[in-house]
């Protein structure tokens, strides 16, 4: 039996550095070279005729065959170069499964089979966009303002490194616009320096169509030469009282501000709210490096993003299910998956109290690519087995204990919650796909 073509629109998100690349070609690997004995898909599926096919939106191709090309070099082999553009990929393939009386009777039966001809269409776009979220719900420059300028006061450390910016709109003779926007740059170029990630317009960190990402230098030089907004149109917020006092600035602002909605944000959150699956990847190892500051930025980013999302209704297309993926789980101790689960569940949390009406929420712990094997060390402690970042020798490393709970307080790289960066192991053979762990449960997630 044949049945329609089912399609399924898929948004994959996650801050910068989740692993959303490796993610995609991961899957799209093991959809194309589908192995049973390696994907394992509910029912005893099969997976079988992959086909790309052309894309259709306004967004960019994803250049898979680049993409995978570097983590399958042998000697030169590596993680893929960050995802700088916003992304779309599409592609069939035909998905078989035992009918109800073939599961029961556990038969293989001229007939027992159902078939139907799958379609995904796939968004993939850089977590840095995410910090734009904000944006996208408040239709209000002022508005946007409000919230952001509040949100960086009420913690400490935040507005310790926007001081500059906050001491500048102080003074008693109202500032230019360049001088606005060059502190304003400055003191976000700090808090990427501090792991911070409400980092916005995301322009600052990626461009406008594939610019060069934030570097070292960019820290270096206060982002001097980043954009806080569209060329020739810079803004960022200012506060209520600035606004009135210097009505011609704020208006410019404001202009600018709507400029850049329509441009590059309100297309993205449209076409996400066009999909009818959201998977958010979380990077929990990352996260607990980058300390209390990055924990908080992420928190407040999928707040934000969960009220941007509009659930399905009835005879409306939009998002239905959203899956939390607690990415680089090879990167924890398999004795602390468990407890890596409660602390991605915890941020799903949030998704979940802030955008209620959407009909499925689950949340997974997924190895993409595993490059690290679980080591027991003879005095009880934890350890990994794997290829340091620039290195082709084999190594033991010991790491800490995943809590089920996140820390109240920790700073950036603090040796408690620290663990290694890891090389992916070789894959020279192109028509294999890699060893993953809960990727085929994912899937599932995804079709049924």
């Amino acid at each position: 039996m044949r049945w329609l073509a089912n399609e399924r629109r898929i948004a994959l998100t996650g801050l910068a550095g989740s692993g959303k690349t490796v993610f995609l070609l991961s899957l799209l690997q093991h959809l194309e070279h589908f192995d049973p004995d390696r994907f394992h898909i509910a029912h005893g599926a099969r997976i079988g005729a992959f086909r790309e096919l052309p894309v259709r939106g306004d967004f960019e191709p994803l250049p898979r065959t680049k993409l995978r090309a570097r983590l399958m070099e042998g000697q030169n082999v590596g993680w893929p170069e960050k995802t700088r553009d916003i992304y779309n990929y599409r592609c069939s393939f035909e998905y078989s499964r035992l009918n109800l009386a073939g599961r029961l009777w556990n038969t293989v039966r001229t007939g027992s089979w159902l078939s139907e001809r799958v379609e995904w269409d796939i968004l993939d776009f850089p977590g840095e966009r995410l910090s734009d979220a904000l944006i996208a719900r408040h239709q209000s420059y002022d508005d946007w303002s409000d919230e952001l300028l509040s949100l960086w006061d009420s913690y400490d450390r935040l507005r310790d490194l926007m001081r500059e910016y906050h001491d500048l709109l102080a003074k008693p003779v109202p500032p230019v616009d360049v001088e606005v926007i060059d502190t304003y740059k400055r003191c976000l170029a700090r808090m990427v320096h501090n792991k911070n990630q409400m980092i916005t317009p995301s322009t600052v960190m990626l461009g406008t169509g594939g610019d060069g990402v934030f570097s070292r230098n960019d820290v270096e030089t206060g982002g001097r030469h980043r954009s806080s907004g569209l060329a020739g149109a810079e803004f960022s917020p200012l506060p209520r009282d600035f606004r009135g006092a210097n009505p011609g600035l704020a208006a410019r602002f404001t202009e600018y501000y709507h400029r850049y909605r329509e441009t590059i944000v309100s297309p993205l959150f449209d076409a996400i709210n066009g999909c009818d699956t959201l998977l958010v990847l979380i990077d929990v190892p990352g996260i607990l490096s980058g300390g209390v500051g990055r924990f908080n930025d992420t928190n407040h980013l999928i707040e934000t993003l969960a009220g941007n999302i509009i659930p399905s209704r009835f005879f409306t297309t939009h998002v239905d299910k959203v899956g939390f993926v607690a990415s680089k789980a090879d990167m924890v101790h398999a004795r602390d998956q468990d407890n890596m689960r409660e602390l991605v569940e915890d941020m799903m949390r949030i998704a979940r109290n802030k955008q209620p009406g959407v009909r499925r929420y689950e949340s997974f712990v997924a190895s993409s690519w595993v490059s690290a094997e679980s080591v027991d060390l003879d005095d009880g402690g934890r350890a990994l087995r794997g290829i340091p970042a620039r290195d082709h020798e084999v190594r033991v490393f010991r790491v800490p204990a995943l809590k089920p709970d996140w820390p109240a307080d920790w700073p950036p790289e603090d040796p408690r919650y620290s663990y290694p960066r890891l090389s992916p192991p070789p894959l020279a053979n192109r028509f294999l796909a890699p060893e993953q762990r809960n990727l085929d449960r994912i899937f599932d997630f995804i079709v049924l």
